[in-house]
């Protein structure tokens, strides 16, 4: 939770998001940061205490699939909740995507729910969006160790992976050093704000394990 609050307190933006085009943003007050870091951990997705009381529908005896896709409308929808800024993806309408989905419920039902998607520019990871409400559950990592299986069916056993966190990204940078990524510098793009970012990057290989 601390480390989601640094990363909702130094990127977030109220009145618009960063980047977004005719956005008037200005920074996230403290006390919106933390009611947006709550807000997340109250969904009524969170697996069981209060949203399995209020009806909602619980994740265990559901299946999770890894499929290929198409960037829609569901995926910005994604992106747009899982970052309080804009990002600097180039995913757009109709690029590839892996995504990861909810499948049918032991109730037969939320069938082919979006939780999160890859979207991957060779081996560049270029989009990784995770919905809110699914953020702690390993839905980050199936992503992409999934990706990194792609890349070995496409490349062979010396595959690799690389991307770009934000330094105040802490969730993003503890899931990729747990996955065995390794920092190769900082970086200042122009697509950064002035905290610049970490390139990192990893053999497919250990990712996929």
């Amino acid at each position: 939770v601390e480390q989601r609050l640094v990363f909702a307190g130094v990127y977030g933006k109220a009145g618009g998001k960063a980047g977004a085009p005719g956005g008037e943003a200005r920074a996230l007050a403290l006390e919106d940061a933390l009611d947006l870091v709550l807000s997340g951990l109250r969904s009524p997705s969170t697996m069981g205490g209060p949203a399995e009381a209020q009806g909602a529908a619980p994740f265990f005896g559901r299946r999770l699939v890894l499929a290929p896709g198409r960037f829609d409308h569901r995926h910005a929808a994604c992106r747009q909740a899982a970052y309080p800024y804009a990002p600097a993806c180039s995913a757009q309408a109709g690029s590839h995507t892996l995504d990861l989905l909810i499948g049918p419920s032991t109730e037969g039902n939320a069938e082919g729910v979006l939780v999160g998607y890859i979207a991957m520019q060779g081996d560049y990871a270029d989009d990784v969006s995770v919905d809110p409400k699914w953020h702690g559950r390993g839905a980050g990592k199936a992503l992409v160790a999934g990706a990194c299986v792609q890349l070995l069916e496409a490349q062979g056993r010396g595959a690799q992976m690389s991307l770009d966190v934000r330094a105040c990204n802490y969730p993003a940078l503890g899931l990729y050093r747990a996955m065995g990524f390794s920092v190769d510098g900082r970086g200042y793009p122009s697509w950064f704000d002035w905290h610049g970012g970490d390139e990192m990057s990893a053999g497919c290989e250990g990712v996929a394990r």
